[in-house]
């Protein structure tokens, strides 16, 4: 994979982000940001097509999923890969990952937890650089992974707790300007022809959910893409799914949510 070519235009997408944050134009806001996302997908939509033709590492797609157990909150993320493969021009010898959390610890390491069984080489978990809020990792392939292989299916899941603020009152307190609300994103990395993400809250905690799409890993809007997204999103018994066909790449999708009130958590955690 040529990293001056990506390199370069995931450089320009930093710098639309830049852009979106400086633009001060009260006037022509709308029409500026609209203007430099446009830009920013059509950047994305070339190092996605680079990739898949010319470097050849992708996916048919990728599903996140957190469950919270309980309101301390503990929590399981489990990343699912589907139809992971790469090009005529690519080999790998690994995959990389990346688990960070803003606040708590980890309690549970990454672990693979399924992987097909027509795959037919081994893979390994190895753990690279660990903190009490993040854990770099990979995916090692025994012989590499070359165009001659099938596509691999592989699931990571990891355990972690005090990551997410549960009541509206804290998160006024910790978040008092930006983004005002918790959420659960996924940044896309490599082509994805879809994208799916799912939060599911304990049994009885309330909380409304909303889809949201952020210009790469930073916290402005992106609107445009938003809307293109909104039709996926459906709320669920106990939290939220948001489906996502040929996510940008560069762009991180989340769902996110209104915590319900300190009193509502207690009542709750007292049943």
């Amino acid at each position: 994979m040529d990293s001056t070519i990506i390199g370069a235009v995931i450089g320009a997408i930093a710098a639309i982000v830049a852009a979106f944050i400086t633009v001060i134009s009260k006037k022509r806001e709308r029409e500026k940001r609209e203007e430099l996302e446009r830009e920013a997908q059509s950047a994305s939509k070339s190092l996605s097509k680079a990739q898949r033709e010319k470097y050849g590492f992708f996916a048919d797609a990728l599903i996140t999923k957190i469950e919270f157990t309980d309101l301390e909150p503990n929590c399981v993320t489990t990343r699912e890969w589907r139809g992971l493969r790469v090009g005529e021009h690519t080999a790998i010898a690994a995959i990389p990952g990346f688990f960070s959390i803003s606040s708590g610890e980890f309690t549970r390491r990454p672990a693979i937890i399924a992987k097909n069984a027509d795959f037919p080489k081994a893979i390994a978990m190895r753990h690279i650089r660990e903190s009490q809020q993040s854990i770099e990792y990979s995916l090692e392939i025994a012989g590499m992974m070359t165009t001659h292989d099938p596509k691999l299916d592989c699931t990571v899941q990891v355990a972690h707790r005090g990551a997410f603020l549960m009541s509206r009152e804290e998160v006024d307190q910790a978040y008092p300007t930006g983004f005002r609300n918790e959420y659960q994103r996924i940044y896309v990395e490599i082509p994805l022809d879809e994208l799916r993400l799912e939060v599911m809250f304990p049994v009885g905690y309330n909380a409304e959910t909303f889809p949201v799409a952020f210009v790469g890993r930073s916290e402005v809007t992106a609107d445009l893409e938003l809307h293109r997204i909104r039709s996926g999103f459906q709320r669920t018994e106990r939290g939220a799914q948001l489906r996502i066909e040929e996510p940008l790449l560069g762009y991180s999708y989340a769902i996110y949510w209104v915590s319900p009130a300190k009193a509502a958590v207690a009542a709750k955690s007292t049943n």
